[in-house]
């Protein structure tokens, strides 16, 4: 955190707004091989154990680089690392801590059709 780098963090309550559950999965059609392939092996995913996809597919690395391609809006603010105690490895607020950029607000809708899109997957 103080590398000086500019160091961008998209949450966890931020990816958990962009998920695919297995009513929109099973509304979906491929485009193509592709997109078929894509479809049947997120539904293999979520239906292989009980846990997986209790909610849906999350798009955690995918909202990574949606993050890039400006569908998260992020908000400045001062962190740093707890490394001792019960809350070692939590991430904290302080006045004096590193400037991160901390992910705010999802377009999730737009985020997730544009998603779709690239897996050649449509409605």
């Amino acid at each position: 955190l103080s590398s000086g780098l500019d160091c961008f963090l998209v949450t966890l309550n931020a990816t958990s707004q962009v998920v695919i559950d297995r009513l929109l999965l099973r509304s979906l059609k491929g485009k193509s091989r592709l997109g078929t392939f894509a479809r049947d092996l997120i539904l293999r995913y979520l239906n292989f154990s009980p846990q997986n996809g209790k909610f849906g597919f999350e798009l955690y690395d995918p909202l990574a680089v949606g993050a890039l391609l400006k569908f998260v809006e992020f908000e400045e603010e001062k962190i740093d690392v707890v490394t001792v105690g019960e809350n070692y490895g939590q991430l904290v607020r302080c006045k004096e801590g590193s400037p991160v950029f901390i992910s705010k607000r999802v377009r999730a809708k737009e985020f997730i059709e544009y998603f779709l899109e690239r897996l050649c997957l449509v409605r």
